[in-house]
């Protein structure tokens, strides 16, 4: 007599066995999308304080960014960028700085 649960139990065991080969590639994205996530948070708050006219907090909002960049491995070119934003913040250049943060927030992930 044939069980008639074997190929159910057949396919159950075998849907089981494949999830284990799943690739840990998928996590990463999620990690990196939260990392942009919070360093585009970042950049926003600096740009509120900006315009504002809150210097100090905008210096500290990109300092935060900074440290943001340097986790997630940000780019060289990044990194010029944000160094450019704080120069022009101490410097006045208000505008400036938010669209050199503007710049950076559009660019997308490394």
């Amino acid at each position: 007599m044939i069980n008639a649960t074997t190929p159910v139990v057949a396919l159950v065991t075998a849907l089981t066995g494949a999830v284990g080969y799943g690739s840990s590639d998928a996590i990463e994205p999620v990690e990196s999308s939260s990392a942009r996530a919070r360093l585009n948070a970042e950049l926003r708050t600096a740009q509120v304080e900006l315009s504002c006219d809150h210097r100090g907090q905008a210096l500290h909002a990109i300092q935060r960014a900074r440290r943001e960049l340097v986790a997630d491995a940000g780019t060289a070119q990044q990194r010029v960028v944000l160094e450019q934003a704080a120069w022009q913040v101490r410097h006045n250049d208000h505008v400036g700085a938010v669209s050199s943060l503007e710049a950076l927030r559009s660019a997308g992930p490394a």
